[in-house]
This record gives structure tokens, C-alpha cells and sequence, in this order.
């Protein structure tokens, strides 16, 4: 779904949502992060600000949109966001791909983490890297770029910048699909990410939007599901 809106100067600019299966990690952290405000308390106002950030739209040409334009792609925004609570569901109850491309490149993913990760990758994500990210978004691309590495290659931080700006392209899709698996396999890593992000207040009301869709229950603050909280 896509709409246009001409400025006054006359150039006009397409906003268009994206279905998920298009949809990038870059992306999705910049529809997830930072966490949305606690004053949104309700399932349109959860979708109009990712919309926003999704299509860039600055709100000001968001209110001269068409009526019947803007409510489409609210609703093609809630497609996205119940295709990824789908998704997500489904990464953690099937079997985790044992290796994927990305623009050429081979990379393995661990099928025992527990007993696969050395101390340089766990001190990387334990004390650098998860410290800094305020959703479980952020951390995909981080979690990708320690654990999910080439044939034969060793770990070493000296790739991980490069690898993680490579791992933001990827399609959000397959980062749902391994890590759900690594989150449902590795206590240790489920455990730290739990402790640095919490309940996010974005994970919350997305919850609760999505529970108001009838795709999901309102989350139990206590819970420590191996579901990725965004």
C-alpha cells in the first residue's frame, strides 16, 4: 500500500508500507527503537507511530493524506506487525535453519550454543555489546555477528563492526528465525537479554495491540518466555 503527498512547492513523495518478508533488521530497529512512549495506550495510537517510523512520514504530511490513503496503510502496518507476531511464533516452535546467505556469503548457525560459545563471544555480547541496546531488536544484529560465522572461521572482535553493519541488511525474517532458536536454546543468553531490556514499554503495548487483535494473550510481566520481546 502506498501514499502520495505533494508539498506545496509541488513535488510530491511516495510513502509506501513494506510487507514484512521485505522488511530488513535496520528496519525493524528503526520501527521498534527507541521504545515507544508510555503515553500511547492504545492499539491506533501504537500503529499511527509505527507507521511513522516506518515510512518516515513526518507527521504534519501524515494529516493531509487522504483519509481512505491513511487508513490503509494503518492497516497494512497492522498486517506487518501481525505477520511478525506470527513469525516470531513460528521461529520458536520449528526447527532453526543450520546455515544462511546473505549477500553471497555462507554463515553456520550453532545448533548447540551452550556448549559452541567460546568466552571471547560470550564476554562480547555479556559486557559490550547487549549492555547498549534498550529493546532485543537492537541485539540481533549483535547476537548474528558473535554467534553466526563463516566456515571454519574463528571468532575475533575485530570483524564484529563490519559484521554487524552486514547483518543489519539482513531480512528480519531469518534474524527472527535464529535467534528465537538461540534464545530458546541458550539459557545464558535468554537470561542476559531478559536482565538488559526487561519488559520494554514498546514490547508491552505491542503486546497488549496485538492481544487486541486477538493474535496473542497481554504478557505476564513475570514470564521469561524464549520469545524475542520485539
Amino acid at each position: 500500500m502506498k501514499a502520495a503527498v505533494t508539498d506545496t512547492n509541488g513535488t510530491r513523495k511516495v510513502y509506501a508500507v513494506k510487507p514484512l518478508e521485505k522488511i530488513t533488521v535496520r528496519e525493524w530497529v528503526d520501527m521498534t527503537c527507541p521504545p515507544l512512549s508510555e503515553t500511547l495506550k492504545d492499539r491506533h495510537d501504537v500503529l499511527v507511530e509505527t507507521l511513522l517510523r516506518h515510512t518516515k512520514i513526518p507527521r504534519a504530511k501524515l494529516e493531509v493524506v487522504n483519509l481512505k490513503d491513511a487508513e490503509n496503510l494503518l492497516d497494512q502496518m497492522e498486517v506487518v506487525l501481525v505477520d511478525a507476531a506470527k513469525a516470531r511464533l513460528k521461529a520458536s516452535t520449528t526447527l532453526p535453519p543450520k546455515q544462511f546467505i546473505h549477500k553471497g556469503e555462507t554463515f553456520i548457525v550453532p545448533q548447540d550454543l551452550e556448549n559452541e560459545m567460546t568466552f571471547g563471544q560470550a564476554e562480547s555480547l555479556e559486557k559490550v555489546l547487549l549492555p547498549a541496546c534498550t529493546t532485543d531488536s537492537e541485539g540481533y544484529a549483535a547476537i548474528l555477528a558473535v554467534m553466526c560465522l563463516k566456515e571454519d572461521e574463528q571468532f575475533t572482535t575485530t570483524i564484529l563492526k563490519e559484521r554487524m553493519e552486514l547483518f543489519m541488511d539482513l531480512p528480519v525474517l531469518t534474524a527472527f528465525d535464529v535467534c528465537a532458536f538461540f534464545f530458546g536454546c541458550s539459557e545464558r543468553l535468554r537470561t542476559s537479554m531478559l536482565r538488559i531490556v526487561g519488559l520494554s514499554p514498546s514490547s508491552q503495548l505491542r503486546r497488549n495491540a496485538l492481544a487486541s487483535m486477538n493474535m496473542e494473550k497481554p504478557t505476564d510481566p513475570s514470564s521469561t518466555s524464549a520469545e524475542p520481546l520485539n
